[in-house]
């Protein structure tokens, strides 16, 4: 096998070993009494799962990220109240905000509740989270998929090598 053979299996086998980056976007909307909001929860997995990154609008604002406000857990739980008690914590027109159920889905923000804590809830009036499926493959099953049609290729132009006796 020369080297440029054998960078090429090598390579092959660096991206057939890859593990393909499994994440999950979900549509939010809800209102709430002076409150309505829209955009996207970024998880690295089905819920329930960790958000990791957040964009959408809120009364107008755009979402600029999470934010640690009341001690949020940032998780998101698969089906109806979606938030768990300590909540997914947003960064909104330089206000950070707070999702979380407390005998029900609700919203509180940092100049009500600066301290944090559960007092000063909103209700959520609607709440609605779906998830958002994907159509197009990953990086890694592109590149395992090229790297297979380069091997049968491979085979099919290889000679059979006569040795002389």
């Amino acid at each position: 096998m020369n080297m440029k053979s054998a960078r090429a299996v090598i390579a092959g086998l660096v991206v057939a070993m890859a593990t393909p980056a499994m994440s999950a976007t979900y549509l939010f909307n809800f209102t709430a009494p002076g409150y309505t909001g829209s955009g996207h929860f970024h998880t690295l997995d089905s819920a329930p799962s960790t958000v990791v990154g957040i964009d959408g609008l809120l009364n107008g604002n755009m979402i600029t990220g999470l934010s640690s406000f009341a001690s949020a857990n940032q998780t998101l739980l698969a089906g109806a109240p979606y938030f768990t008690i300590n909540g997914i914590s947003f960064t909104a027109g330089g206000v950070s905000y707070n999702l979380y159920d407390y005998g029900g889905p609700g919203i509180t923000n940092s100049v009500d509740n600066p301290g944090g804590g559960y007092a000063a809830l909103t209700p959520l009036t609607t709440i609605s989270v779906t998830e958002v499926t994907a159509g197009v493959p990953e990086a890694a099953t592109w590149a395992m998929m090229i790297f297979g049609f380069g091997l049968v290729g491979a085979s099919a132009r290889r000679r059979l090598r006569v040795v002389a006796a």
